[in-house]
């Protein structure tokens, strides 16, 4: 090869060099310009993956996110609902209780009287399940409401929980149902 470059004449050599320096530099820009296009697609590539799966991810904790919420909303508004639907019991209890635990007569008379207005008149029957098996039923000898709270005032005991309560188309109870506790 020695022999070659040495048969060319010097010009020739040297522009010969910077030609291939030339090529060189240029097939090494190419491979550079390329790799780099290469790597920042492939980049692009697994950002735009990355990215997607972050996006499906946080759609899917969103939609979980989302389904937890209304499944607690449904369970308070549901909680809600029996506490409503419990508040008259709660309230009749509570007044039995403050009428048995009163600590004098003119006490226990004014509850009577504040729980009287829960009932519609003072002779609703009380009936009180003495033993349940099924549907068969055993009930003591009815009495009234006002009978029951004034029993309760003398006793100054609560031995009953509410059962059921029947009501009227104006909230008022028409009938109360206990069992012994």
């Amino acid at each position: 090869m020695k022999k070659i470059v040495n048969n060319y004449p010097k010009k020739l050599i040297k522009g010969k060099r910077e030609l291939n320096a030339r090529r060189f530099l240029n097939i090494l820009l190419a491979a550079v310009i390329t790799g780099s296009i290469l790597i920042t697609d492939t980049g692009c590539k697994t950002h735009k993956a990355a990215t997607s799966t972050n996006t499906d991810d946080a759609k899917a904790k969103a939609e979980a996110a989302a389904r937890k919420k209304a499944e607690e909303e449904a369970a308070a508004k549901a909680a809600a609902d029996a506490a409503a639907k419990r508040e008259p019991y709660n309230r009749v209890e509570k007044y039995f209780q403050q009428i048995s635990d009163a600590p004098d007569v003119n006490t226990a008379n004014q509850t009577i009287n504040s729980a009287m207005s829960s009932f519609k008149t003072g002779d609703i029957p009380v009936l009180i399940i003495i033993y349940r098996n099924g549907i068969s039923v055993d009930y003591d000898q009815p009495t009234t409401i006002s009978k029951y709270l004034n029993y309760l005032k003398d006793q100054k005991k609560n031995p009953n929980a509410v059962d059921h309560l029947e009501m009227d188309g104006n909230g008022k109870i028409t009938e109360v149902v206990l069992i012994k506790k």
